[in-house]
């Protein structure tokens, strides 16, 4: 889950 605090407007696609 790198996309969690890659995209702070996105945090249910932490799996990105």
């Amino acid at each position: 889950p790198q996309a969690i605090f890659k995209d702070p407007f996105r945090r249910g696609n932490n799996i990105l």
